[in-house]
């Protein structure tokens, strides 16, 4: 199938500790995509696990070189109940994941800002990222007729048919 998509060479992101990305290139509606994968026994203290995101994130900006990035934005959404619990800090976190997810997101958009690539910040409340796993895993198969590794990687794919004008 043949779309005419909005963008050429830009990067979608659903950021968290497993951060997905897909990269769209020439009207190609089925992108490269990729996981950028936290060891939190490797990195069991906050600092380091978001220094690591940011790295890899880097990375992958530097062999990507997208003419923009869109990444999915926090927002607390009153309709989820995991988007109110991550609001709060339990006994084992450091910081609310709410926040880290944004402390992740500031780092990604500073990266973004460091190589000169425009970026934009889209909450998934606007894009219908908050579809419940199973719809998107299906759009995303009605669409792209592809499957994914990881529920992640549907959500950066679902997200980039969103930008780029396949999906409303």
């Amino acid at each position: 199938m043949k779309f005419k998509l909005r963008y050429d060479n830009i990067l979608t992101i659903d950021p968290g500790d497993n951060t997905a990305w897909a990269l769209w290139e020439r009207d190609n509606i089925h992108p490269k995509v990729g996981l950028i994968e936290l060891d939190k026994k490797e990195n069991p203290v906050v600092e380091d696990q978001l220094t690591s995101m940011w790295f890899q994130f880097r990375s992958i900006i530097q062999q990507l070189k997208p003419n923009k990035v869109f990444m999915e934005g926090v927002e607390v959404y009153g309709g989820s109940l995991k988007s109110m619990v991550a609001v709060k800090k339990t006994k084992h976190q450091k910081i609310p994941s709410l926040f880290k997810l944004s402390f992740l997101i500031g780092g990604y958009c500073n990266i973004c800002y460091q190589h000169q690539i425009p970026f934009e910040i889209i909450n998934f409340t606007e894009w219908g990222g908050q579809l419940p796993p199973q719809a998107v895993r299906s759009q995303v198969h009605l669409i792209g007729e592809k499957r994914y590794t990881s529920q992640h990687i549907y959500d950066a794919v679902m997200f980039g048919y969103y930008v780029q004008g396949v999906v409303k």
